[in-house]
């Protein structure tokens, strides 16, 4: 997964007006500007320059398209971590997802929160601990 570096903007696509507007502040309380796209019609309008979106964050329920064709869309279109999150249930097409380039899928999400620490393990590096020395060979 592409780490989230500089000053981070997010490309928000969620048609839910109370949902979009907590995210847009979690986000805002993380360090990112945020671009809202209510619908896929407006993301493919605000997607004229790829590179300055650090994080793409999809609702698949949107109103004028399901997320998921939208989300394959910005994958294979140089977008950096796309994440798409709902009612994701088809694991056929979950898989196509990731293999077209989306970063993460999120099944049904509990909330905001859940989708900000999402969003923020994407953003830091992996350490793994060991306990046990390392062997030499």
């Amino acid at each position: 997964m592409g780490q989230l570096s500089g000053k981070p903007s997010a490309l928000l696509v969620v048609s839910d007006n109370y949902l979009a507007k907590q995210l847009t502040e979690s986000l805002h309380i993380q360090g990112y500007k945020t671009v809202r796209a209510p619908l896929a019609r407006d993301c493919y309008s605000a997607w004229s320059s790829p590179e300055r979106f650090s994080l793409c964050l999809i609702d698949q329920h949107l109103e004028d398209q399901p997320g998921y064709v939208l989300a394959k869309y910005l994958a294979e279109n140089k977008a950096k971590n796309v994440v798409l999150f709902g009612n994701l249930t088809d694991a056929e097409m979950r898989l196509g997802l990731y293999k077209a380039g989306v970063n993460l899928l999120l099944r049904e999400p509990e909330g905001t929160a859940e989708i900000i620490a999402a969003i923020e393990a994407m953003a830091t590096p992996v350490v793994r601990h060991s306990s046990k020395p390392a062997s030499v060979v």
